[in-house]
This record gives structure tokens, C-alpha cells and sequence, in this order.
């Protein structure tokens, strides 16, 4: 059963259409790779929060239909922080994928990984204790609640591309480094810009996973169709985080002054509250980055 957003049902009321069931999503449409969902005559369109009756569909000649060019990789989304439930694979059937590649231990020896999809129910349930891990520790991400389930965490982290970083050593036995999603940061007119979240496992912290992740970011978003990239709430706190983004080429285009209430901020003497953390936003031109660009030249990673 498809859900529609909550959001999306005072659109309905609005425009004076009863409702009576969310959950019966008719049937889908294919013109170029678009994919339409029916629901109580209107269809949303996924690349797109455009609303169309079925009436206005079927007066479309054979020919407009086939010229629907709306960008497969972006499937309807009201923003970088909701989506619905999927598999995190929505486009990336045109990546290389899995792609490897040998990360440096702190002993000096390398770890052979490699970056896919997710590939089963519990690598999903690995993202998702890795998501909860860094909400309850309240210094990168805004969320306070926890995700309950792994629909829930499907629903924002896997509703369009999402991506493991796999041990492929014996000795780990497929161990999950960290997880990060590429998917549009805005709705309808604005979809082509990117979002991305990323989670490094605290016991690998500081051995260049969020490195690689930022790279392949950036060479996948680009080959999804993404014109640019931008990250919402970098905290300013989360030097390791700012660092990073800086070190690949992103704009820090712009400041919120007391934006978050993070866990561990120092206490203002006159009111004897935690300090409210400063977020930064960052921006990149994904249009500006070479055809040829390898994220592992970025960061001088060793081809296994």
C-alpha cells in the first residue's frame, strides 16, 4: 500500500474533493520512465507536484503523452526531509555500481569496501540503528524522535537513492561503514536541486568514509540529473562535517544564526541555557563538475 502525505490530503480537501481512501492507489502510467499514481481522481505526477484530474489525462493525444519528459530519478517528494517508503534504488540501475575501492586504516594497512544500494531487510535495519544512533547523540542531525520502524526509516532515508558503504573484509562479514541518499531537496520546480545525509558508524569514524561517500555524492548526483547540490543545516559545531564539505568544493552560501538546540553546546552565563548552534548551508554546481570527474581521485583512494 502506497501513502500519500498528510500534506497532500488538505490539498484535496482545499480544492473540495472527498476523500475516502489514501491508501488505493489505482494504477500507474509509463511515458519515458514517468511514473503516475492514480488516487480518488487525481494523479501525482512523481517527478513533479503537479495535480491532474484523470479527465485532463485522458484528453492528452497519444503523442503529448509520449513527450512527458519529467526526470526518472526524482520521484514526488515534498522535501529533502519526507518521502515515501521504497527501496533506495529509484535510478540507479545507470550507476557502476558496486563500486570499490580501499580505505586507510589508522594502522596504516587498508580496508578493501565497496558503495552499493542496500541490499537486504537487515542492512536496512543497520541504516536505521545507525539513524537513531545520531539522532539520540543530538549533534548533526535536527530530528529528535526516533524512527520506530524500518517503514519509517524507508520512507525518509531510501524514498529515492540511497547507498551503503560494505566491508569487504573476512573479517567483518559485510559490515555496514555508513549510509548516505541522494534525492531532490525541493518539490516540483526545484527537484533538480540535491539533498544528501550521511551517516559515518562512530567505531569507523576518522578512516575517510564520509570522504568517499561526499565523492561518490557528487559524481551520482550528477550522473541522476541533479543541476546542484545543497545541504540545509551543517551545524557549525560539526567541524569534521564542515571540513569535509569545504574540502569537495562546496560554497558555504549560507548562515543561520541560533538555528539548533544540539546536545553538548556550552552554557550562556546570562541565561544558563545551552547556546543555540549556528547553521551553515552549502552549495555546489553539479553542471560545473567535469564529465570526467572520479570521485576517487578526489580523495586519492586505492583501486582494489
Amino acid at each position: 500500500m502506497t501513502i500519500v502525505p498528510s500534506f497532500m490530503k488538505k490539498i484535496f480537501h482545499s480544492r473540495r474533493i472527498a476523500v475516502s481512501s489514501f491508501g488505493a492507489l489505482a494504477s500507474s502510467f509509463s511515458a519515458q520512465s514517468t511514473s503516475i499514481l492514480m488516487t480518488d481522481g487525481f494523479c501525482l505526477f512523481r517527478q513533479s507536484t503537479r495535480l491532474m484530474t484523470k479527465r485532463h489525462l485522458k484528453s492528452f493525444s497519444n503523442s503529448h503523452q509520449q513527450n512527458l519528459n519529467f526526470r526518472s530519478t526524482r520521484v514526488f517528494s515534498v522535501s529533502a526531509y519526507s518521502g515515501v517508503p521504497s527501496d533506495g534504488k529509484t535510478g540507479t540501475e545507470t550507476l557502476p555500481l558496486p563500486l570499490r575501492a580501499k580505505l586507510g586504516k589508522a594502522d596504516g594497512s587498508h580496508r578493501l569496501v565497496e558503495v552499493d544500494t542496500f541490499q537486504s531487510e537487515e542492512e536496512v535495519e543497520t541504516g536505521r540503528r545507525l539513524m537513531n544512533e545520531v539522532i539520540v547523540e543530538g549533534k548533526a542531525w535536527p530530528f529528535e524522535p526516533i524512527f520506530e520502524t524500518n517503514r519509517d526509516f524507508q520512507g525518509y532515508f531510501l524514498s529515492h537513492a540511497a547507498f551503503v558503504v560494505r566491508s569487504l573484509e573476512k573479517e567483518e562479514s559485510g559490515a555496514i561503514l555508513g549510509c548516505f541518499y541522494i534525492k531532490p531537496n525541493f518539490p516540483g520546480r526545484c527537484s533538480h536541486v540535491a539533498n544528501g545525509g550521511f551517516i559515518v558508524d562512530p567505531q569507523f569514524r576518522g578512516n575517510r568514509v564520509g570522504t568517499l561517500m561526499g565523492a561518490c555524492f557528487k559524481r551520482w548526483a550528477k550522473d541522476l540529473g541533479y543541476k546542484g547540490a545543497y545541504f540545509n543545516l551543517v551545524f557549525a559545531s560539526n567541524q569534521v562535517s564542515v571540513k569535509l564539505w569545504e574540502k569537495l568544493g562546496f560554497d558555504r552560501v549560507a548562515v543561520i544564526p541560533k538555528c539548533a538546540r544540539l546536545e553538548g553546546m556550552p552554557v550562556d552565563p546570562q541565561t544558563c541555557e545551552p547556546e543555540l548552534d549556528t547553521a551553515y548551508g552549502y552549495h555546489i554546481d553539479l553542471d560545473a563538475l567535469p564529465e570526467d570527474y572520479d570521485p576517487m581521485e578526489e580523495a586519492t583512494f586505492f583501486r582494489p
